[in-house]
């Protein structure tokens, strides 16, 4: 008899938000696939039954992206909850051993590490017969419902299982006791939730320098999420050696020119001694630009990495930064000068209403819920998955995709390419999974490329959560300040075009920069019932226009009628920081760099 049976496990948003580093954030959204991966691998090579979803992309293996969800729905004939978890703890069990064999640990710093990772990841799975609408029904203990097929009433009651399982979970108390020179360590640095390991971390730093930062003292956990990217490579499913820096974003347009007058010849002799010098600092004969991080490029972070470096190499660093500060900057030698942008994008994206597509009521999907639409739907959102990873490889190096898989996208980049970015997808979901209703919602969080990442994390997943509740088919774009609270605005994606003639108007100086605090001093009588308002405020704003702006007045006036028409005038606080985020946009590309969309 036929079954389905859908499996899961976690925690997923906590091991991806405790994230220090944008190669954690990566490691991990790419740890989580593989685990996916290798069970879906595992059902098809045993023959054990024919997964619905996420479709199977063997293409997938050949490139850098993370796209499984940590969910799979099987059909079969036999229950395979027992095989699935013993295959996913045998795959998370290798990730690291991997790990603690690199680091050379010591049986006893092995005893403490198996402590933090076994048990850390929960896996839930529930297998049932097929069932039809009068078993449904009867379970359920109700009289009507939806028509579907054999397999929607199934799916549904599994997931409602599955629900159940997830509510209730074991506490599963961890005693460590371990102490180094007789003192207990501190908490994790990166997720504090468990003690760092009771080890000579100055010369773990040592050997696995760049990787582990001063002051940094991790957990089983976390070490195994900063070092799996050795573990992918030893098996063979990514060749890569590391990830872009939160700077490499935020001057990802002075990268882009570097890289442009590379290949078309120009300041050769500069670019090729930076090359060379870079190079020496990191033990290779020579370091292309296109693999060189930001970091190496700011005399103050390079003056920072050599505090931490041995006496014998703080020679060559001495070299790069004499060349950096006496050269490469001396704009008239080469032309170039030191970006001031030190602000960087994090785009989170996913589809709306997910649970009413798949759910028993049609009320979306206009026809039953069967395996047929299921199939096609996983199918829709793998090809979904494949577009969105071909047009980030084409905004590379100013955007950076870190997960896409099922609805969701993870992204990482300079802000402006990574808003062009996000508007070039949108319109991608809908299309590929051939369903005119089906729309996506985003977060955009900008923020200083020195800001504590998991802050970020939280407030990127506050901004999407903002873009659905204001009615979803919208993004909300906000902006960190450095030392300041977040600064949001929520958009439909039709409104984009009235952000950017908006952000045009104060790169051209049409636009006073300090318009948005005029906007707040003119009309914070009027927020609370803005509505009620309106004529005061179009008066209140034309007068604005008229001081504060060189627009011609049709131009003021038709600026303010599509203000409207977007529904700024009813919130006059989003109406605000619409100016803020445009003004803080346009001022995100120096004049002397290269445009980056």
């Amino acid at each position: 008899m036929n079954k389905l049976t859908i499996f899961t496990f976690s925690p997923v948003q906590s091991f991806i938000s405790q994230s220090r580093k944008l190669l954690d954030l990566f490691n991990s959204s790419f740890l989580l696939s593989y685990l996916t991966e290798r069970l879906i691998e595992y059902i098809r090579n045993e023959g054990l039954g024919d997964v619905v979803y996420p479709v199977y992309a063997p293409d997938l293996k050949s490139t850098e992206l993370a796209g499984y969800p940590n969910r799979i729905v099987i059909k079969s004939t036999q229950d395979l909850c027992e095989r699935l978890r013993e295959v996913f703890e045998k795959t998370w069990e290798d990730a690291y051993n991997h790990v603690i064999l690199s680091l050379g640990l010591s049986a006893k710093e092995r005893l403490q590490f198996e402590k933090h990772v076994d048990g850390y990841f929960e896996s839930f799975c529930e297998c049932q017969d097929f069932i039809d609408k009068k078993q449904w029904l009867e379970t359920m203990e109700l009289c009507q419902v939806e028509d579907a097929e054999d397999y929607g009433y199934t799916y549904d009651l599994v997931e409602r299982f599955l629900g159940a399982k997830k509510s209730f979970r074991a506490y599963r108390g961890r005693v460590d006791e371990e102490t180094y020179n007789e003192k207990f360590p501190d908490g994790c640095t990166l997720c504090g939730e468990r003690p760092a390991l009771a080890i000579d971390w100055e010369s773990l730093r040592r050997k696995k320098k760049l990787l582990l930062s001063s002051g940094e003292k991790l957990c089983g956990v976390c070490l195994t999420k900063r070092f799996a990217m050795e573990y992918f490579g030893e098996v063979g499913r990514l060749d890569k050696k590391g990830f872009s820096s939160t700077k490499d974003f935020a001057w990802a347009p002075f990268k882009n020119r570097l890289i442009e007058d590379k290949r078309n010849d120009r300041n050769r002799d500069v670019i090729s001694r930076l090359e060379y010098l870079v190079g020496l600092v990191l033990g290779k004969e020579s370091m292309p630009i296109e693999y060189i991080s930001a970091d190496w490029l700011d005399p103050k972070d390079v003056r920072a990495i050599m505090e931490e470096a041995e006496q014998e190499d703080r020679k060559h660093y001495e070299e790069l930064l004499d060349f950096l500060e006496g050269v490469f900057y001396d704009k008239k030698i080469t032309g170039y000068k030191k970006p001031d942008n030190s602000y960087f994008g994090l785009l989170m994206m996913d589809g709306d209403n997910m649970g009413k597509w798949l759910g028993l009521k049609r009320e979306l999907r206009k026809e039953k819920l069967s395996e047929d639409f299921h199939r096609r739907f996983s199918e829709g959102l793998s090809e979904y998955a494949k577009s969105v990873y071909q047009k980030a490889q084409e905004k590379k190096p100013c955007v950076e995709l870190v997960y896409a898989g099922g609805d969701d996208v993870l992204a990482v980049g300079y802000p402006i390419s990574l808003l062009s970015f996000a508007e070039s997808i949108r319109g991608d979901f809908s299309k590929t999974l051939r369903l005119e209703k089906a729309t996506t919602s985003a977060g955009l969080v900008v923020g200083h490329e020195s800001e504590n990442l998991r802050f970020l994390l939280e407030e990127l997943r506050e901004a999407e959560k903002l873009a659905k509740r204001e009615g979803r088919d919208r993004i909300c774009i906000s902006v960190v300040m450095r030392n300041s609270q977040p600064v949001r605005v929520v958009l439909k994606w039709n409104d984009l075009q009235l952000f950017k003639k908006i952000t045009e108007y104060f790169k051209g100086s049409l636009v006073s920069q300090n318009m948005p605090y005029a906007l707040r001093e003119e009309l914070w009588l009027f927020k609370e019932d803005a509505d009620s308002y309106k004529p005061i405020v179009v008066s209140l704003l034309k007068r604005l226009f008229s001081r504060k702006s060189k627009l011609k007045k049709e131009e003021a006036i038709a600026l303010i009628e599509d203000l409207e028409k977007a529904g700024f005038l009813k919130d006059l606080n989003f109406l605000e920081h619409l100016f803020y985020i445009a003004r803080f946009f346009s001022k995100l590309e120096e004049e002397d760099e290269a445009v980056c969309v």
